[in-house]
């Protein structure tokens, strides 16, 4: 590899500044617009959810703005015609395509459009994987397919029947009269003109919160009059519902249960960025108006600094009070405050006591950057449940154990013995483990590399039956030999004897 001393250069400081040194104006004066509301308390206290008073309010504009959670919840709930739980395999799309047909079949209806708020489109071919789904679908309900071409056109296109694609203000087909692929960048903020009954598969994430649910179901938007919902996802996704409403395995999902998940996820990612918070609220009210050299702090370079420390679980109240009493320390006391701050001080102690005094998250004292990198793992994690096919186990053959103690090597031993490299490239995927320079002197009897019975044209890998290592024969010539557990019964009974002889 080569690395280059002026790009790969690195500062022992940083200036740091965040979203409270943005919203800060003279005048006080932070206006904007947000579709959903789920994290107004972690954004900065300049920034006020604007609450209207609906008692003495007559506008009934804002009136049916002020309830448009509830009318929305209540729309998903009302126009889900069904709750869909299917099992991942190892090519997500052929699941989705899978699922897709199910739906169809089940409910005695055409499915006009995946919205894919779960992201299992992530990263995939649309174009490709948009002429699989159009050779199932009716040619004489669907012309073609609708989806975002963010590779060639960067807009909405339409794949037609012919193969053309073009973009979908100039193709000839409608959108009424095309399935609409919306892959997770589109799920907010998209209008296309569906028919007027159109139902949507909408695809589920692990972590998802009701901002983005309420987007990815807005993509509907004669939702509530003929269009409907119909809700699925994977065992990453169920697995977590039924822990939650704590129901057994074989329970039935409602769309009030979905919610019920959903906004208990949206109380959790709330409760996990109110210390991140707290500290960048902190961070701007003991350095605002102070000298700019305390807005520098020294970078964390070394590994052991970035991941070294532990995890533990600690109270949000409890991280968000040391963080008060490290950035007041250091920029000269309460004392020190300006005045202005003195009350977004105790405004940020107030809301880290109001909402997260029951609440506990796992941290460590590592950099903030680190930190949301190791979130982000976290959140990456998929349990996955994965049905192993059951197999015959081999019988295994007998050999003479008594010339064990006559061989000077395992290729001596009167049975077939395979080297470990050997062994992988014929029994392990895949196969760039092959390439991996194993250890020539360990090698293992067939009996203790075939399990089960079968060859690869019958299983996609032996990898699910592999035998646990539990008994080795080491040799003059440091060899050593990986025996099954038949195998060392029969070479202790030997051992014994000779013991007693």
């Amino acid at each position: 590899s080569h690395v280059f001393p002026a790009e790969m250069e690195q500062f022992g400081q940083r200036l740091t500044a965040t979203s409270w040194n943005l919203a800060h104006n003279p005048s006080g004066n932070i206006i904007g617009f947000s579709g959903t509301n789920d994290n107004h308390h972690l954004l900065p206290l300049q920034v006020n959810q604007f609450f209207p008073s609906t008692e003495h309010d007559s506008d009934s504009t804002i009136r049916d703005l002020f309830a448009t959670n509830g009318y929305m919840l209540d729309m998903i709930i009302e126009n889900t015609v069904k709750v869909v739980s299917f099992r991942y395999e190892s090519d997500h799309l052929k699941s989705l395509i899978c699922a897709l047909k199910q739906s169809s079949a089940d409910l005695s209806t055409q499915i006009h459009a995946i919205i894919d708020c779960g992201a299992i489109l992530a990263g995939s071919d649309l174009k490709n994987f948009s002429h699989v789904v159009l050779q199932l679908l009716p040619r004489d309900r669907f012309e073609g397919i609708l989806f975002y071409d963010g590779v060639t056109h960067h807009d909405w296109v339409v794949l037609e029947r012919s193969g053309r694609c073009l973009p979908k203000d100039i193709s000839p087909v409608n959108e009424k009269d095309s399935f609409a692929i919306f892959d997770e960048p589109r799920c907010r903020g998209s209008d296309l003109k569906l028919c007027t009954e159109a139902v949507a598969l909408l695809t589920l994430a692990p972590n998802l919160c009701k901002d983005k649910l309420m987007q990815a179901a807005g993509r509907l938007r004669k939702l509530g009059q003929r269009q409907k919902l119909v809700l699925i996802g994977g065992n990453d996704v169920f697995s977590k519902l039924r822990d939650v409403l704590n129901t057994p395995k074989a329970s039935h999902f409602t769309p009030e249960n979905i919610l019920t998940w959903v906004m208990k996820n949206t109380v959790e990612m709330n409760v996990l960025g109110l210390s991140n918070w707290a500290d960048q609220g902190y961070f701007y009210a003991s350095t605002y108006l102070k000298s700019p050299s305390l807005c520098i702090s020294d970078e964390i370079l070394e590994l052991v600094d970035f991941y070294g420390k532990s995890f533990n679980k600690c109270a949000v109240s409890d991280i968000a009070k040391n963080s008060r009493h490290f950035h007041l320390k250091r920029t000269g006391g309460k004392a020190k405050l300006h005045t202005e701050m003195k009350s977004i001080v105790t405004a940020i102690k107030d809301r880290v006591a109001r909402y997260g005094d029951d609440f506990s998250v796992v941290a460590s004292g590592c950099d903030e950057e680190c930190e949301r990198e190791l979130e982000m793992e976290i959140e990456r994690e998929e349990e996955k449940e994965i049905e192993i096919p059951s197999m015959d186990p081999v019988l295994e053959k007998p050999w003479n154990f008594k010339s064990i103690f006559s061989c000077k090597s395992p290729k001596e031993l009167p049975t077939r013995v395979i080297s470990l490299k050997g062994f992988v490239q014929e029994y392990v995927k895949p196969l760039s483990m092959a390439r991996v320079k194993w250890q020539p002197k360990i090698y293992c009897t067939e009996n203790f590399a075939r399990t089960v019975k079968g060859g690869l044209s019958d299983l996609s890998c032996f990898n699910n039956y592999l035998r646990v290592v539990d008994a080795v024969v080491t040799f003059p010539c440091d060899d050593i030999l990986l025996v099954s557990e038949y195998e060392s019964n029969g070479l202790l009974k030997q051992i014994w004897n000779l013991k007693i002889d």
